[in-house]
């Protein structure tokens, strides 16, 4: 009997043990997963390379517009198509796709799209080169049969809907063209899908309330143009990079400063830091090194970056100045780029 109580007792302690220790290692990954998602940042605009190096200033026109039509409509109950309820066939999907109307909502896209950017220009004459668009636009249809308990005072009745689920699917191929010789330079796909639920007492009346399709195609195909144009002109990006908070309260001060836009405030703080390493703790000195290599990121030092994140690998082997040294090596390759696209 002593036995069985003490083999109980060391099965309890046992598993008492392990279940603290599985419990310990959980908050501890807790924490520092709370600890990455809390850490500060700040953001700023990088300017990107174009996809293809097609030199300074060029000029675009837009080219051919050739988008097919993939129906996939269901058959309500009581027979007919849906897309005769709602008047969609595949001929009227492709009149409305090569109509003058939507190419010159996509002209004035593109014209827009190269104003902001500054780098090139929209020209409908004499342009270096020409995009050719080419895709689909497939629209799919799922109803389903619902029945819903609805309770009115003491009785319950059952009350049946449909539910028509509809799909838009959009591929946009693109060839950038030269000019002169009819040279494809670059081609690529980009794609957008999009969905509405539409409920009724019969598919032909939840298929009624979903949004007019024409609208629905010439926002996508008109977003996707957009995502063309920045693939082929440089770019601005937004970039979001993190701090480190260090120990003393002069780091924690120069993350607010950072924090609100006074990086040259910030930076004066962390330099000081390195000038004077005996006077601050060990994560202060991380936190200044990694910082600066942030703040030269976001002046696009890359030379000065790369320094000061080999220096924190050197000192700390930390793991995000090891991202940090891949970052600055990465973005000496994308402003070599940017000097053969940029004036």
């Amino acid at each position: 009997m002593e036995k069985q109580k003490n083999l109980n007792r060391g099965i309890k302690n046992f598993f008492a043990f392990w279940f603290f220790s599985a419990g310990l290692v959980f908050s501890l990954f807790l924490g520092s997963v709370v600890f990455v998602s809390c850490a500060p940042s700040i953001k700023f605009q990088q300017l990107k390379p174009a996809k293809f190096d097609i030199g300074k200033e060029p000029s675009f026109v837009l080219g051919q517009v050739k988008i097919s039509p993939q129906l996939d409509l269901v058959k309500p109950e009581g027979g007919g198509i849906l897309g005769e309820i709602v008047g969609m066939t595949a001929e009227m999907v492709q009149a409305y796709f090569g109509s003058e109307d939507l190419r010159r909502k996509l002209e004035a896209t593109m014209q827009s799209e190269i104003a902001n950017n500054k780098f090139g220009s929209y020209k409908f004459q004499g342009a270096k080169y020409r995009i050719d668009f080419s895709g689909s636009f497939y629209v799919q249809d799922r109803s389903e049969r619902k029945e819903e308990e609805i309770r009115e005072g003491n009785t319950v009745r059952k009350e049946v809907y449909y539910e028509v689920v509809r799909s838009y699917e959009m591929e946009l191929i693109y060839n950038l063209i030269r000019q002169d010789d009819g040279v494809v330079i670059g081609s690529s796909s980009h794609r957008k899908k999009e969905a509405e639920i539409q409920r009724g007492s019969s598919p032909m009346d939840a298929a009624k309330k979903f949004e007019n399709w024409t609208k629905v195609g010439e926002k996508m195909i008109v977003s996707l143009v957009q995502n063309v144009m920045r693939e082929i002109l440089p770019y601005y990006e937004t970039v979001k990079r993190k701090l480190r908070k260090g120990d003393s309260k002069e780091l924690k001060e120069a993350v607010k400063l950072a924090e609100k836009g006074d990086l040259e405030s910030a930076a004066q703080i962390w330099k000081k830091v390195l000038d004077n390493p005996e006077k601050y703790s060990r994560e202060d000195r991380l936190a200044a090194l990694y910082n600066l290599g942030v703040y030269y990121e976001v002046k696009d030092d890359t030379s000065s970056a790369l320094q000061s994140y080999e220096s924190c690998v050197k000192e700390f082997d930390d793991k995000w100045c090891k991202e940090g040294v891949k970052r600055a090596r990465d973005r000496e390759q994308e402003l070599k780029r940017l000097q053969q696209q940029t004036l």
